[in-house]
């Protein structure tokens, strides 16, 4: 009976210790999730104040301005087709003066013609247009009602000339020996040839001579830098050009430059030239040095 009461109480001292044991095992788990750390909202981004905005506001403001600024000052540039090697053949244009170089620019020009600056750049169509010439002598006359008539046909005369220069691709341009500007510099012994003495010139540097055309229409060469050396190997030939070198612009040296027109240029004011001007840009394939007297004596060429 004793062994019966025994048994008995440690069955229930088992189950009460699983009960106990279980007890706790939940009690555990309850705190675990109650310790789990709770996921909070993400904060909401500050907003900007009124000042903040404002002064935003400002910065873009100033920023379009100076970005309008930059774009009014540069200069706007018409880049023309590259038509290539000129054919064998070719009829080059000649750039003869800054009147030439007037009405190329503005048969380019997208726009109504520049009446004003055609009147004042023509002096002469120098036997291409006799009527034209007549008309322009006319508009200057004392007779008033001349004058009248002549400016009323002048402006179309002046219209059909400059479609003339419509179409123009190939031009040759003539750097001759002139007072303070040489062709060639003294031979150079190391490099066996001479360095040219209007580089400057040509790379746009600078604007002596006939090369800064009238009504602030500038020419200017888009590989100018690149005509900057003539080798000449040939002794007898260096000697000779030595000599016409050392006559400075009377020895009778010149270059013809052959090329296209690369583009046409109009460009505000800046510091390097104080009016607005408008421009063509000749791409330079092929200079010749020559006698300026006989161009058929070919000293030297250089193939860009």
């Amino acid at each position: 009976m004793q062994q019966g009461k025994t048994g008995l109480f440690t069955a229930r001292t088992l189950l009460l210790a699983t009960c106990i044991s279980s007890a706790a095992l939940l009690a555990g788990c309850s705190e675990d999730k109650a310790e789990a750390p709770q996921q909070k909202p993400a904060a909401a981004a500050p907003q900007p104040s009124a000042v903040d905005a404002e002064k935003a506001k400002r910065e873009a403001e100033a920023a379009a301005k100076a970005k309008a600024a930059a774009e009014a000052a540069a200069p706007k540039v018409t880049v023309l087709p590259n038509p290539g090697p000129a054919p064998e053949g070719t009829q080059f244009f000649e750039i003869d003066q800054g009147n030439n170089a007037v009405f190329v620019s503005e048969a380019l020009r997208n726009g109504p013609l520049d009446l004003p600056v055609l009147k004042r750049s023509l002096t002469s169509t120098y036997g291409q247009d006799p009527e034209l010439d007549k008309l322009r002598k006319d508009v200057n006359s004392n007779d008033r009602f001349v004058a009248r008539d002549a400016n009323a046909a002048f402006d179309a005369g002046i219209g059909a000339f400059v479609e003339k220069y419509k179409g123009i691709t190939y031009v040759r341009v003539d750097v001759a020996d002139q007072p303070g500007l040489t062709v060639l510099k003294p031979y150079d012994f190391d490099k066996l040839g001479f360095p040219v003495d209007a580089s400057t010139l040509l790379a746009g540097g600078d604007e002596r001579g006939w090369l800064t055309p009238a009504e602030n229409h500038r020419l200017l060469f888009k590989n100018g830098q690149d005509i900057a050396f003539f080798p000449i190997p040939d002794e007898k030939v260096a000697r000779e050009l030595e000599a016409r070198v050392r006559k400075s612009f009377n020895g009778g040296l010149k270059l013809v430059v052959y090329g296209y027109i690369h583009s046409y240029i109009e460009a505000p004011a800046d510091a390097s030239y104080a009016q607005p001007w408008r421009g063509l840009d000749i791409q330079a394939q092929r200079v010749d040095l020559v006698d300026a007297k006989d161009e058929k004596r070919v000293f030297a060429t250089l193939n860009l």
